[in-house]
């Protein structure tokens, strides 16, 4: 966990093979989205992970997962864990844009196989 200039806590975690971060404050218009549709950053994702291999790329947005809506990395956690081992919509914003693809969500460890 990180602390920003404002003194709130940034939480970054693994997230199907991509490192995704909180967005806050001015970030969510950087990025294209309102604050109160929330969203998750993904700032990496390694090569052949299950996010890479869907399409998303580093500065996506994730926004929802199947139905559930997610504003934080507790809903995203939670959506996933929902939709483990099935084919899902996730929603995200590119450039501004929104976008949806088809998903095959992962357990945690076959997602992220290097954490702990």
């Amino acid at each position: 966990m990180k602390t920003s200039a404002t003194g709130s806590q940034t939480l970054k975690t693994s997230w199907q093979g991509a490192v995704v971060k909180e967005l806050e404050g001015e970030e969510y218009s950087a990025f294209g989205t309102a604050k109160e549709d929330g969203g998750i950053v993904l700032l990496e994702l390694a090569d052949g992970s299950p996010a890479a291999l869907t399409g998303l790329k580093a500065g996506d947005v994730v926004q929802a997962v199947g139905d559930k809506k997610v504003h934080n990395v507790a809903d995203l956690v939670a959506a996933t864990k929902a939709a483990e081992d099935k084919v899902v919509t996730v929603t995200y914003v590119r450039n501004q844009t929104r976008r949806q693809t088809a998903f095959k969500l992962f357990a945690a460890d076959k997602a992220n196989p290097s954490n702990p």
